[in-house]
């Protein structure tokens, strides 16, 4: 069985397809102990996180929140076939790893060996001082479960709040499966993560990207800061639009959005952005 990592919802007796990290997702096939509901499938969805940060799952709240101020969170360049019938699904069953052993028993849990290649990846980020959360995520009904080969992530969407030395990451993927035979199906959290902890830069995973099954995954970024400020984003990224505006709560945030096409096979850095007055 290949493995990934990412995060997973499961099933009594029923599919699920692995997925690899940074919150991203793979294929394979696996069996798990506890169900949304009868027959239903799962993917695993996975990725580094800051070693004091907290992780916890909300709302769509402050995605429609955004969206509405300054518009869709879709890409442009996103292919129709990606966001064709977009349904939404839900997470459960989280966990933070401290260690690799950690991480892999998890993946077993559910009958998944973790791949030395994204083992490597992780063990990196573990030795840089990160953890790994892990969570599942519901996948959508289908009429041959057991024809389900490949999911991927083809968009990896974030609302970042830079505000007094801390970073709050609101964070969701997009994910595209199919079965090898021209059937496919898209999916998305209903909410997504809310990630928070110290940070002076602007920090996204992205190493894991590499791991992606279809040709590339879309990035949009928006950086919220109260007081306008000057960004040293990598060259990957392009800004656009310029400088927005928006609310959310009772907070007024300048918001610059970045964006990215990433190929599979290459080697991605984090996205590290210095800001500056």
């Amino acid at each position: 069985m290949r493995t990934a990592l990412g995060f997973l919802i499961a099933s009594s007796l029923a599919l699920v397809t692995p997925a690899y990290a940074d919150l991203k997702c793979g294929d394979g096939r696996m069996f798990a102990p506890f169900s949304f509901g009868e027959d239903d499938l799962a993917v695993t969805w996975a990725g580094p996180v800051p070693k004091d940060a907290k992780v916890r799952a909300v709302s769509d709240e402050v995605f429609t929140a955004l969206e509405r101020q300054i518009g869709s969170e879709i890409p442009s360049g996103l292919p129709d076939k990606y966001v064709k019938d977009l349904q939404r699904s839900e997470l459960a069953n989280a966990q933070i790893s401290t260690t690799i052993q950690d991480a892999a028993a998890w993946l077993k849990r559910y009958g998944v060996e973790l791949e030395e290649a994204p083992s490597k990846m992780l063990r990196g980020y573990l030795d840089r001082g990160y953890n790994i959360f892990s969570t599942l995520i519901e996948h959508p009904s289908v009429a041959n479960p057991g024809d389900v080969r490949a999911c991927s992530i083809i968009l990896q969407r974030a609302i970042i709040v830079m505000s007094e030395g801390h970073e709050t990451l609101y964070l969701r993927s997009y994910f595209h499966s199919s079965d090898g035979k021209g059937s496919a199906v898209n999916f998305a959290p209903k909410g997504g993560l809310k990630i928070t902890f110290p940070s002076k830069n602007v920090w996204f995973p992205l190493e894991l990207t590499k791991f992606i099954f279809e040709p590339s995954a879309h990035v949009v970024l928006d950086i919220l800061t109260p007081h306008a400020v000057k960004f040293a984003a990598p060259n990957t990224f392009r800004s656009a639009g310029g400088r927005m505006k928006a609310t959310l709560g009772a907070q007024d945030y300048y918001v610059t959005r970045y964006t990215a096409v990433l190929e599979r096979g290459k080697d991605w850095p984090d996205f590290v952005a210095e800001m500056s007055k």
